[in-house]
């Protein structure tokens, strides 16, 4: 009946007539679980175990209560405690399935999951978590199989057709994917991470113009982000400029996974004399990698589980006063924490998924020109910090092998290779790649990547290579783990190929790393110019092509010199040792330097800037920063006394007072504000008022020439010209070449009929400013 608080008063009462009530214990815990009280209700299910061990339904009900709080392993086991008590009970058995997945135990949830769709053929949920283990050991296939089976028992369920997003966008059928995406949005439009599985689809597209891609990212912010912003966020915050900075990293990969080969060393880089440092955890499951992490943390704060709200309050509480991104749209992301602007500066990163965030609620990103070329900023929501390198830094994990000879050499044949994503396998890719096959006999590709284990996916890359003349046996297809397999197979490799409009990133230093050459395209910013900024960075521009035909020839040409190639071999480590990629040191240092200067545009709010837009006449550039500044940080005088200055030049009276007044809150004893809301009150008429604030502002600066005119002005609209003519003099005795107070001293001496003095004052006005209306119309009035 929704009566909660009846209810809860029910079951306690039950509680205090048999305080061993398993069920009462177990019905008050769900109640206490939907009221977002969780340790309360862990702690019922836990007296209803207590008092009845085997019961299956509170063993169920525990395990989902400890995998939200990011307890995996206890949500594993009560799982499994709730199966053995309700074996033919099917939900704690996909239950169990999907806690073995975000513990990494991928095959134990599949013979869990398989064991369920045994019992239970037609349980949706069992299918879709199936589907959901496949993806992510990368089988695309059997995910697809599965996903459909869901869908086809369950149509309403977007959770389904969301993964099958995914699964067809990793076998690269993107138009299917997007298609996939856009009925999810349909089902459900406030669905944040399948929008965010549409932005990835759009980002390996072909057909679409930049444009096209960045307008879905900024669509995904007005429908996701932009309702989360708080109204007037104020932040109270020692604005020393100079003082020791609390920076925030927030990610899901503080854990083995390839982004931390690069957030590590920065990390660990760090001057901690200047920053101190927070990581905010989404790692599922803790690895040696996160202990790292943890010990290199000033505070480390493990947030799965927790909901972007609370997340959001936690880091207002930690006082962070840069909060910076390291995940962008992939999985586990919580863009929607920085939509709720918990910190007054927000930093997005290009580790995650190598492009802008979209988020308008982020303040910057740090760019290098080759990875954002200069022109391109109309594609990013962020403002850009151009550091002048690369703006990350890569560390080689443990178990990088030695650099193999050229294999060519013992093979007779030169072998090209990507060990990347196969989504980036367009049709465009296999063309061009095909074209190098044709142009350099007997040459084989080597493509290594997880979707390969599948025989289903074999057959369709190969496929996809027939249809441009390449037969079976010059594709050498397949997958290598660990992962030290997979880098010991680089020694196979003599020249590494990298995709396009989406390029590698990881794989591309890694081939570099092991003496393997790369030849890229750079095309649309930044996820297609990845490879020409690690490249470039390394000193070998020479293999950076700008269109397919260069790119074919640069290829072919490489090929052909088995000299050079050897050479690579032997020095490419070295170069990239000395090279930006691994000066962990100078990225840190040129890190820190952008996060004081973003933190040092906050304190002053932009303010130089807006003045310099408003003064400049920009008004249309000056109100988006005016109102951008204020999204930041309500407490922005400035910013609002310019919207009151823009609203009072468009004619918006009673918007302008509006802005002016909240300007003057935050800034009581700014005599330019009180003299520009007397200006605005005279335009509403209210003199009594505007005569008020301009001798107020006259108090706080009795030398405000602008104070004076106004007062003038009001005086004379009242129709007290001797005072206003008192008020005119005295702006003119301050500066003698103030035109507006010389014409509108004229004007009051013409009305008065002291028309010998009003032309007196109408040509002085007209020799301060030649171009000044008013005098001239005021000297016409006295000769008149």
């Amino acid at each position: 009946m929704g009566k909660l608080s009846e209810a809860e008063s029910a079951y306690r009462k039950a509680l205090t007539l048999d305080a061993g009530c398993a069920t009462a214990h177990h019905n008050l815990a769900n109640l206490l679980a939907t009221t977002e009280r969780a340790s309360e209700a862990e702690s019922e299910q836990r007296a209803a175990i207590a008092a009845l061990p085997s019961y299956a339904q509170a063993w169920n009900a525990l395990g989902g209560l400890l995998q939200r709080r990011g307890a995996l392993r206890e949500a594993v086991a009560a799982f499994r405690s709730a199966t053995r008590f309700a074996p033919a009970w099917i939900e704690p058995q996909v239950n169990l399935g999907v806690a073995l997945l975000n513990c990494d135990c991928g095959q134990d949830a599949v013979t869990v999951l398989q064991a369920a769709i045994a019992q239970h053929p037609v349980h949706a949920p069992a299918h879709g978590n199936l589907g959901a283990v496949y993806l992510r050991a990368g089988l695309p296939a059997r995910a697809e199989a599965c996903l459909r089976k869901a869908i086809a028992l369950d149509p309403q369920e977007t959770r389904w057709r969301s993964n099958l997003a995914v699964a067809l966008q990793m076998m690269g059928r993107h138009i299917e994917t997007e298609q996939c995406c856009v009925e999810v949005l349909q089902m459900r439009p406030n669905y944040a991470a399948a929008h965010g599985n549409l932005l990835f689809a759009r980002n390996y597209r072909t057909d679409l113009t930049q444009e096209e891609i960045f307008a879905e990212y900024k669509r995904w912010d007005a429908r996701h982000a932009v309702p989360l912003a708080p109204k007037a966020p104020r932040f109270q915050r020692d604005r020393s400029p100079d003082r020791r900075l609390r920076i925030g990293y927030v990610s899901p990969d503080f854990r083995h996974h390839a982004v931390a080969f690069f957030s590590e060393p920065l990390l660990a880089a760090h001057d901690r004399t200047n920053v101190e440092l927070f990581c905010y955890s989404e790692a599922g499951v803790e690895d040696a990698t996160t202990a790292r992490f943890r010990e290199r943390a000033d505070h480390w704060r493990p947030t799965l589980g927790m909901t972007d709200a609370a997340m959001a309050d936690l880091i207002r509480t930690d006082q962070i006063d840069i909060l910076i991104d390291l995940a962008g749209h992939t999985a586990a992301n919580r863009l929607l924490v920085f939509a709720r602007r918990p910190a007054p500066v927000q930093v997005a990163s290009l580790l995650g998924h190598g492009y802008t965030s979209g988020l308008s609620a982020m303040d910057g990103i740090l760019v290098d020109d080759v990875t954002a070329p200069p022109g391109c900023e109309h594609l990013f929501s962020e403002t850009m910090v151009r550091i002048g390198r690369l703006p990350f830094v890569y560390r080689p994990p443990e178990g990088m092998p030695d650099v193999a000879p050229v294999p060519a050499l013992r093979n007779g044949f030169i072998t090209f290779g990507h060990f990347g994503r196969p989504e980036r396998l367009n049709e465009q890719v296999v063309a061009a790649w095909a074209r190098i096959l044709h142009a350099v006999p007997n040459s084989r590709l080597m493509l290594n990547t997880r979707a390969l284990q599948e025989p289903e996916f074999r057959l369709l890359i190969a496929a996809r290579f027939a249809q441009q003349g390449i037969c079976a046996d010059r594709l050498v297809l397949g997958f290598t783990q660990p992962q030290t397999r997979t880098w010991d197979a680089y020694g196979d490799v003599d020249i590494a190929l990298d995709p396009f409009p989406h390029n590698a990133g990881t794989t591309t230093i890694e081939a570099l790393w092991l003496g393997v050459p790369v030849v890229t395209l750079a095309c649309r910013p930044s996820v297609g110019t990845l490879g020409a900024g690690i490249l470039n960075a390394v000193g070998m521009r020479g293999w950076i092509a700008r269109d397919v035909n260069s790119y074919v020839a640069r290829a072919v040409a490489a090929a052909a010199d088995l000299t050079e190639l050897a050479r690579l071999r032997e020095v490419l480590r070295g170069t990239i040792q000395a090279s930006p990629i691994c000066d962990a040191k100078g990225l840190a240092a040129l890190t820190e330097r952008a996060y004081r200067a973003l933190w040092e545009r906050w304190i002053s709010g932009d303010a130089h800037r807006l003045r310099l837009l408003f003064g400049s006449g920009q008004r249309d550039a000056a109100e988006r920063l005016a109102r951008r500044m204020i999204s930041r940080d309500s407490d922005s005088a400035t910013a609002y006394h310019v919207l009151a200055l823009l609203a009072h030049d468009a004619g918006r009276p009673d918007e302008a007072a509006t802005a002016i007044r909240a300007a003057i809150e935050r800034a009581p004893n700014d005599p330019e504000m009180h003299a520009n809301l007397a200006a605005i009150q005279r335009v509403l008429g209210e003199l009594g008022a505007a005569e008020g604030s301009a001798r107020t502002a006259l108090r706080l600066a009795p030398a405000s020439v602008q104070a004076y005119n106004n007062l003038g002005n009001i005086l004379r609209d009242a129709g007290r010209w001797p005072e206003s003519i008192a008020a005119y003099r005295a702006a003119v005795q301050l500066a003698p070449d103030c035109a507006d107070a010389w014409a509108n001293l004229a004007w009051v001496q013409a009305l008065g009929g002291e028309a010998h003095a009003a032309e007196e004052a109408a040509r002085r006005g007209i020799k301060a400013d030649p171009g000044n209306a008013n005098a001239f119309n005021n000297l016409g009035l006295a000769l008149m």
